[in-house]
């Protein structure tokens, strides 16, 4: 059966609080960017996991060879189902994208498909490939990108699809600001105009062990949002095998909204009371809190609305 909604949920509710909705937005363009491990890749394969658990389409352009098969598998993705890729440059992922919406689409006219494209600084151009220089052409990317998106935008907007480019981050010296580094990502300019949500993240911590850290604290900053109110941040754990802590998500959300009540280093729900390491097999078994869980984000942007007003 198809499945028509209008948000692409990102299996973690801190973020689609912070987004002010539930998920990313469906016939839009959403950007990641962030520095190198920052989490990055792992909110685009939990949109993939998410979306193929809705019986959409996931899509995957991995132009960085890292995709790792069993981790994807972990955190959710069925690799029979999944729609990979191969260009190699630029402008045959994007030819790749269109051509890709359009066989599903023959086939399957309402779906959900989600595309992830990880990512678009780690894709040369072609100019790039032919060109003896070490280093890729900033520029190569503003011209190719700018018009490939009022095209691509164009289908994507009419149909069930969202769109995600992952665009990593890079330091640059800043000489018109006495040589201090400054962040840079390529294309910036056309990806800022036709995104609807740019999310920044950023590496602010470790989990675990000081030596041997199980996984990282990633803050996510909303830098633009035209489907909700910008400017938002949360911040997440995510482990390196198994992906977004989703039960430690779930937990500060609902904290965080009040719907579960925090007294020193006890829980409350309803009448019942447990501990941080209790609330995972409470959450499996309680549709009533999962379900309340998933309506936070909604409910939460419509009661910050209200207290603006």
């Amino acid at each position: 059966s198809s499945d028509v909604c209008s948000s692409d949920l990102t299996q973690c509710p801190l973020l689609d609080i912070a987004i002010g909705r539930p998920g990313i937005p469906v016939g839009r363009l959403t950007t990641i960017i962030g520095l190198e491990a920052s989490g990055k890749s792992t909110v685009g394969l939990h949109l993939l996991a998410e979306t193929q658990q809705r019986g959409g389409i996931a899509v995957l352009a991995d132009t960085e060879k890292r995709y790792w098969k069993e981790r994807a598998e972990r955190l959710g993705l069925d690799q029979d189902l999944l729609l990979r890729l191969s260009g190699e440059t630029v402008e045959e992922v994007f030819d790749q994208i269109h051509k890709t919406i359009d066989d599903i689409r023959a086939v399957l006219p309402d779906h959900l498909i989600t595309i992830v494209w990880d990512s678009l600084a780690g894709t040369p151009t072609n100019a790039d490939i032919k060109a003896d220089a070490g280093d890729f052409i900033t520029a190569n990317y503003a011209r190719i990108v700018r018009p490939a998106l009022r095209k691509l935008h164009q289908k994507v907007a009419t149909q069930n699809i969202a769109l995600v480019f992952i665009n990593q981050l890079s330091q640059q010296i800043d000489f018109g600001g006495f040589g201090r580094p400054k962040l840079v990502m390529v294309a910036e300019k056309a990806l800022t105009y036709w995104s609807s949500v740019k999310i920044d993240l950023t590496q602010v911590g470790k989990v675990g062990e000081k030596d041997s850290p199980s996984g990282i604290e990633a803050k996510a900053y909303v830098a633009k949002n035209t489907v909700a109110p910008p400017f938002r941040t949360c911040v997440f754990e995510i482990d390196f095998n198994t992906g977004i802590n989703r039960y430690g998500a779930a937990l500060d959300a609902a904290v965080g909204c009040g719907l579960i009540v925090m007294k020193g280093g006890w829980y409350k729900w309803g009448e019942r009371s447990f501990r941080k390491e209790d609330f995972a097999p409470i959450y499996d078994s309680d549709e009533e809190l999962r379900l309340m869980i998933a309506m936070l984000p909604t409910a939460w942007a419509q009661l910050l609305v209200q207290k603006e007003e």
